[in-house]
């Protein structure tokens, strides 16, 4: 069954930035399930590693189990205390020991450590100094205990520790209408990424913590007419610094990005759709894996269309072998994960759980052929425990790095 998302300006699911970075052993890896089923694809990869995949060759779809992705999992119940309520899908980005939730309704980011105690708002929405509407990227520096923080049309970088107090603030050297970015704390150097408009002359560029260009790219062939339907796009699940521009309707060509320190595009991943229409798609990279949507789309007025996925595919890195997938989660439900390549980021797989969904995807669980009996007693348990009232749970894996 298809899945539909109606959108209004084409909002993707964008997904945090990352500088840094007991498994269930009961089914087979990724790779494995898709060397079992499916094609050599007919693309080609270059001496620089870049990859370019065919689309029409895309067949034979497996199912892949989250349990070959990941290497444990957890399912957190946060806080019920009224200011740690989070409702809503908001944005999710776990790390080691935080767990950090996107503003939602007016209300700031939280933050929650890795049992789910809240522990503090960060900053304030509003349009004060250090204050935030809408944010496009976010990060959580474990080691140096600071969050950063892009909202967007921003010409600064947000900063506070972790107890929620703002830090002086970065000047950025171009305003960012969409952004994703990097930060090395200790060097004290941005990499930023933004959306190409064609009234902007960079597409990325590197600085120092007081607005000093250290190097810069030109926005060149990849400036687009500003519109904010497109999107910028980078998901940090390796140590790699990852963009993707996700273009609605238009020709720019399709390619994932690394952005290197030393100021350097280096294309990875490119589609080829053999002269057809290029189709509405993006790409997000993983340790082992690269991953990717193509959409239908159907236009329904001058500002609302509708997105249809049509499918999902999987590479391997190491083989280049290549499937339309569905991604199984034999943790919980037994059942197929919806839009499977945008819940991953940070290098974790997360699920923001409403503990109502949560009651029904045990159940079904509970009646699945896929789960093992042990993790069918495992969910036994958590039923009895988890009420419709309580706050959000968060079902987060950490992805396998071999």
């Amino acid at each position: 069954m298809k899945n539909v998302i109606v959108i209004s300006v084409l909002l993707l699911l964008v997904s945090s930035c990352k500088c840094e970075r007991n498994a269930n052993n009961n089914s087979d890896s990724a790779s494995s399930s898709m060397s079992a089923t499916s094609t050599d694809v007919k693309g080609s990869s270059n001496n620089n590693g870049v990859f370019s995949m065919i689309v029409n060759d895309l067949s034979d779809e497996v199912k892949i189990p989250l349990s070959s992705l990941v290497e444990s999992v957890e399912i957190i119940k946060l806080d019920n205390s009224e200011e740690a309520l989070i409702g809503g899908n908001q944005g999710v980005s776990v790390y080691n020991n935080y767990i950090l939730v996107k503003g939602y309704n007016q209300s700031p980011f939280k933050l929650f450590d890795k049992k789910g105690k809240f522990l503090t708002s960060i900053g304030a929405y509003g349009r004060g100094p250090n204050e935030y509407l809408n944010v496009y990227d976010y990060n959580l520096d474990e080691e140096n205990e600071v969050i950063y923080i892009l909202p967007w049309q921003s010409d600064k970088l947000l900063r506070y520790d972790l107890k929620g107090k703002p830090l002086p603030t970065i000047p950025l050297v171009q305003k960012s209408p969409k952004g994703v970015f990097c930060v090395d704390t200790k060097a004290e150097r941005v990499s930023v990424f933004v959306l190409p408009f064609s009234t902007a002359p960079l597409v990325a560029w590197i600085q120092d913590f007081d607005g000093n260009v250290i190097s810069k790219t030109p926005s060149g062939p990849l400036a687009l007419r500003p519109d904010y339907s497109n999107e910028v796009i980078s998901t940090r699940n390796t140590d790699n610094f990852d963009v993707f521009i996700s273009q609605f309707g238009g020709k720019l060509p399709d390619t994932l990005y690394h952005y290197s320190s030393n100021g350097i595009l280096q294309p990875k991943l490119t589609l080829d759709f053999e002269g057809d229409e290029t189709a509405l798609h993006s790409l997000r990279e993983l340790p082992n894996h690269y991953m990717g949507s193509i959409m239908d789309i159907k236009r329904l007025s001058e500002r609302t269309s509708i997105a249809t996925v049509n499918l999902s595919f999987i590479v391997d890195k190491k083989t280049l072998k290549s499937s339309v997938f569905q991604l199984l989660n034999d943790y919980v439900s037994g059942d197929i994960i919806d839009y499977p390549t945008y819940r991953f980021r940070s290098g974790y797989f997360v699920n923001n759980y409403d503990p109502a969904i949560l009651i029904e995807d045990i159940e079904k669980g509970l009646e699945s052929k896929t789960l093992s009996e042990q993790q069918k007693n495992k969910m036994r348990e958590l039923l009895a425990t988890v009420k419709e009232s309580d706050n959000n749970y968060i079902f987060c894996g950490k992805l396998k790095k071999q």
